[in-house]
């Protein structure tokens, strides 16, 4: 009897400090996700005045995984990874329209820019994004890149007529593969590309 006690005790003690182990792993946080924002600033050049009327700017559409608000690295040929941590602040598409709308805005090309509005309205702005990533597949030479595809609809008649339908695509080295890095990248591309559809646009 006396020799089965002790080992009792060293088992339970053994269990006791499994037990405290494992609560010790489970307890710790796992990492903060870090979200972004794009931020492609304002056009240098300013209309005096504007000389279009009304442009509606619809919802900004897209493919699942160029939706996804993640971070998509391109790694090879048909091979992507997305980084759980690291995300936009919202969907793509959102934060891709907020800066059209913006940036039409302080061009002052347009009487008004508006969301979804039809009174009025004298142009539709219809967009998808095609592409939001860093491509990493030559690893001497990781950029960061978007493209979209524009269609604008002359609405004047009431009846919306396409007068333009044309592919935008821009990318910009990265220095290195922090977020901070890829997120500025991202932001001077996405000015190279409005500043071309506000270039295309009345």
């Amino acid at each position: 009897m006396n020799r089965v006690r002790p080992m009792r005790v060293a088992a339970a003690l053994l269990a006791v400090a499994l037990v405290a182990s494992g609560c010790g792993t489970f307890s710790r946080k796992p990492p903060a996700k870090e979200r972004f924002v794009l931020a492609p600033g304002a056009p240098t050049a300013v209309a005096a005045k504007p000389s279009a009327g009304i442009l509606r700017v619809d919802v900004v559409r897209g493919s699942p995984l160029v939706m996804n608000r993640s971070f998509t690295y391109r790694t090879g040929q048909g091979t992507v990874q997305t980084d759980f941590y690291r995300e936009l602040a919202a969907p793509p598409g959102a934060l891709v329209r907020d800066a059209l709308i913006e940036w039409l805005r302080a061009s002052n090309r347009f009487a008004a820019v508006v969301r979804g509005t039809k009174a009025g309205t004298a142009w539709i702005l219809e967009s998808d994004l095609e592409r939001l990533d860093a491509d990493l597949r030559d690893p001497a030479a990781p950029r960061a890149t978007i493209e979209m595809q524009v269609r604008l609809l002359d609405a004047r008649n009431g009846s919306p007529t396409l007068v333009l339908d044309r592919r935008y695509t821009a990318s910009e080295a990265l220095a290195d593969r922090t977020p901070e890095t890829l997120v500025a990248a991202w932001s001077r591309a996405l000015a190279s590309v409005l500043g071309e559809i506000e270039g295309d646009l009345p």
